[in-house]
């Protein structure tokens, strides 16, 4: 809401992100929608592995329970997502899935894949099986 002449507000950061900051409405200053004056948040990402916020406003990044990560992994995180793969990953035709632990751990689990039969792997690229000449 709008701040009296000569009074404080606190600015905080949205959610994913923490920092905050004290601003002052100048006391001569009457207009309504006015600039504050001092410095604006800095507002640093929670971006590590295990970090999150989901509310506006925070200090500090909170930490993700054991076994979960932050997500979403292309921006701020603002919660988290359980670090296991829930199910066996699908694959192109013409790839033959061979054991796969489920669940997996993200980024340690592996799964053994082959080339069905009447296929070829394709060296140069992954997961690509063509029909056999």
């Amino acid at each position: 809401g709008p701040v009296a002449a000569g009074e404080e507000c606190t600015g905080g950061c949205a959610a994913g992100y923490v920092g905050s900051a004290t601003l002052t409405c100048p006391a001569d200053n009457t207009a309504p929608g006015a600039p504050l004056v001092g410095q604006p948040p800095a507002c640093v990402a929670c971006a590590g592995a295990s970090e999150y916020t989901d509310e506006a406003g925070l200090l500090e990044c909170l930490e993700c329970e054991p076994g979960t990560f932050g997500v979403p992994r292309d921006a701020p995180h603002t919660g988290c997502e359980a670090a296991a793969c829930e199910t066996a990953p699908v694959v192109p035709a013409g790839v033959a899935l061979g054991d796969c632990p489920v669940p997996g751990a993200l980024g340690a689990s592996a799964c053994e894949i082959s080339c069905t039969t009447g296929t070829i792997a394709h060296p140069a690229e992954a997961f690509e099986c063509l029909p056999a000449t």
